[in-house]
């Protein structure tokens, strides 16, 4: 979705798929604090969030209080901006081999964020005229969460 601010609170943009016509066009706004309503009603043991778009940190910044959480934004709650390729690169950094930084054979959240921020930035390097501030927040330290197991002979990751 796309994100915006209304007033000093973000809100994302979801679309809905019709489904006879396949088309997205029914478009809901849902602003930080009704999302940690959505979160608090599904009762969560964990949770790893990944924002993707424009205000992302003001979802980050209202659920980073939470003990069980670990919050990943591509951008502050100020920001706007080309948000199309951050996800795409944080997940497949799950997938490398060279964000196994402390080369224990598993790749946590924050090793996988530092591979995002790399390759992002050679990718804005290319056309963004300004800097985005991504951020990991939460009560979970990201550099002991694991998505991944660990890696085979051949030094990839094991899916």
């Amino acid at each position: 979705g796309h994100g915006s601010r209304k007033g000093d609170v973000s809100q994302i943009c979801i679309r809905r798929i019709c489904p006879r016509c396949k088309r997205p066009h029914l478009t809901t706004r849902v602003s930080e604090i009704e999302f940690e309503y959505l979160i608090e009603a599904i009762h969560p043991q964990y949770g790893i969030l990944v924002f993707d778009q424009c205000k992302a940190g003001g979802f980050g910044t209202k659920l980073q209080r939470r003990e069980n959480f670990v919050v990943v934004c591509r951008t502050a709650q100020h920001e706007s901006g080309t948000c199309k390729h951050f996800a795409k690169a944080f997940f497949d950094a799950f997938g490398d081999a060279s964000s196994d930084v402390d080369n224990n054979g598993r790749i946590s959240i924050g090793e996988a964020f530092s591979k995002t921020l790399q390759i992002v930035n050679q990718i804005d390097a290319g056309y963004q005229k300004h800097e985005y501030t991504p951020s990991i927040k939460g009560g979970l330290d990201a550099d002991t969460i694991y998505l991944s197991g660990s890696m085979d002979e051949n030094n990839e990751a094991v899916k």
